[in-house]
């Protein structure tokens, strides 16, 4: 796996060609850029008998497999050619080919930074692909799948060529979408998309969503009967390439965004802000710390005045919160500290739960605002200070670029809204919006982990009534046309900023009156 890929199941590959026939595709070439032993491109060679055909592969055992089966079955009709997808330059290539080009193949599944993990060479130039902007792309937005790498620079070059084309791409359902936002917002010339999902588990053995993406290029190049000059940027999604059953879903852009499901959106226009349109306040990201192992702590005494939770610390909490505790850390330790910057924390997976009432952990928060000193601790609270210094070398060893050029032991997502007395909160992870309202806990306010989002409310009694609004019907609606189900991060700040919490509030009120 140094090169992150699958071979797709010569079956399979078979299957896919033979719909990309019945769906109308013609070409005269066909470029497989990551060929692997060869299977799409057999597939390929046998479903279009008029085409000539171009491997490209790195891998030179996998070449050498290709070569032994294509000059068996095609001899004169195929060039193969060890080369790396990431440095060549495919405006040339592409060129050369006679058209219609069709670009067929199956990229590798993996991110930059897992290929980096594996000490892959196999890796595309450093770049912010999407043009994330700065926080974003140093907090993780850097990080992309080599074939959305991959995919946007074949599009580019079959737009560049001017002449009719097809991309036709084994990829996840999340690089595709990614792909269409790019190509969309750049307006290549895309006239048609597909996408047909594929049991990714049964071909691949890989617990993800997926599907054979396909792009047209140049209105003249299939044989359809729905072709409008304006070609509208929307993405059927489909049982099959040549379906005439009703898509399951529809992909589109709108208000200068990829939305997941145009009919569900178009509904819940009411419920949202124009893209672009300041709205209200921000929702916000929890704490970032980055060394759960030191910053997030377990106390040693129980909350309710019962004594000691597991027979390792005497004593216990009272109903008001002690000055100094002993708490228990990821890596172990037991140590004492002073309360004082310390806060209830709960994770991601608990709020999506609704596991709220109770905290079970602690976080060590550093300061009150980004960028403000951490020093103050050493006064403040010497005993978490000293315990941070004790932890330096693990904590300075922190990755994320973020924490250059900041006071030591810094955090991020801090501010006056992460210390409000009520917050509305979402897990960023979670397949199905659930928000929950959140108050203080031991006369603390409760921080979140960097997988939630929250807003964060005056009292906790408006937190409530936002909550409910957004759980409502139309709450459930307004988010249902935005939310990409199989994305790693499904629920993103950009995504809340479009709700508009006024307009919901007021609908859940009209509801309640019925």
């Amino acid at each position: 796996m140094e090169y992150g890929d699958f071979q797709t199941p010569p079956q399979a590959a078979a299957d896919l060609c033979d719909e990309l026939v019945r769906w109308g595709i013609r070409p005269h070439s066909i470029l497989e850029p990551t060929c692997g032993r060869g299977n799409l491109l057999r597939a390929a060679l046998n479903a279009f008998p008029n085409a000539a055909a171009l491997g490209v592969e790195l891998n030179s055992a996998h070449l050498e497999t290709c070569a032994s089966v294509l000059t068996r079955e095609f001899p004169g009709r195929f060039e193969l050619r060890c080369q790396d997808a990431f440095q060549l330059d495919w405006d040339a290539v592409i060129a050369r080919l006679e058209p219609p080009v069709l670009v067929l193949g199956n990229p590798p599944w993996v991110t930059n930074a897992a290929l980096g993990v594996l000490k892959s060479g196999n890796l595309p130039p450093k770049t912010n692909l999407r043009g994330d902007p700065g926080l974003i792309a140093l907090t993780g937005g850097g990080n992309f799948d080599v074939s959305e790498w991959l995919l946007i620079r074949w599009l580019e070059a079959l737009a560049r060529a001017e002449t009719p084309g097809w991309l036709a791409m084994l990829v996840k359902t999340s690089v595709a979408r990614r792909v269409l936002s790019f190509a969309w917002r750049r307006r290549l010339p895309l006239v048609q998309t597909r996408l047909r999902p594929i049991d990714a588990s049964l071909w691949f053995g890989a617990t993800v969503e997926a599907g054979l993406f396909v792009c047209a290029l140049g209105a003249e190049n299939l044989r359809t009967r729905d072709w409008t000059d304006e070609h509208p940027r929307e993405c059927p999604i489909v049982e099959t390439l040549d379906s005439e059953m009703p898509p399951r879903r529809i992909l589109g852009w709108r208000d200068h965004r990829l939305v997941a499901d145009l009919e569900a959106y178009e509904r819940a226009r009411p419920w949202l802000h124009p893209e672009g349109s300041k709205g209200e306040a921000s929702w916000r990201s929890g704490i970032k710390h980055d060394c759960a192992a030191v910053m997030e702590l377990i106390p040693l005494a129980s909350l309710d005045g019962r004594g000691v939770s597991d027979g390792e610390v005497k004593g216990a909490w009272e109903r008001s919160l002690p000055t100094r505790a002993w708490f228990r850390n990821g890596l172990g330790e037991t140590v004492e500290l002073e309360t004082e910057p310390l806060y209830p924390l709960l994770k991601g997976t608990e709020v999506a739960r609704g596991q709220v009432e109770m905290p079970r952990r602690w976080v060590i928060v550093t300061q009150t605002r980004v960028g403000e000193p951490t020093e103050r601790l050493r006064d403040a609270a010497p005993l978490v200070w000293s315990y941070l210094e004790r932890h330096g070398a693990r904590l300075d060893r922190r990755a994320s670029s973020v924490y250059r050029n900041r006071s030591r032991f810094a955090v991020f997502g801090i501010g006056p809204y992460a210390f409000a007395p009520g917050k509305v909160a979402i897990s960023g992870l979670s397949k199905h919006a659930r928000f929950v309202a959140v108050g203080s806990w031991m006369g603390k306010p409760v921080m979140f982990d960097d997988t939630v989002a929250f807003f964060a409310c005056e009292q906790l009694a408006h937190a409530r009534c936002l909550a409910e609004a957004l759980n409502a019907e139309a709450g459930r609606l307004a988010l249902e046309g935005l939310i990409c189900r199989d994305a790693k991060r499904p629920i993103t700040i950009e995504i809340l900023n479009r709700l508009n919490l006024e307009r919901l509030m007021a609908e859940a009120a009209r509801a309640r009156s019925k």
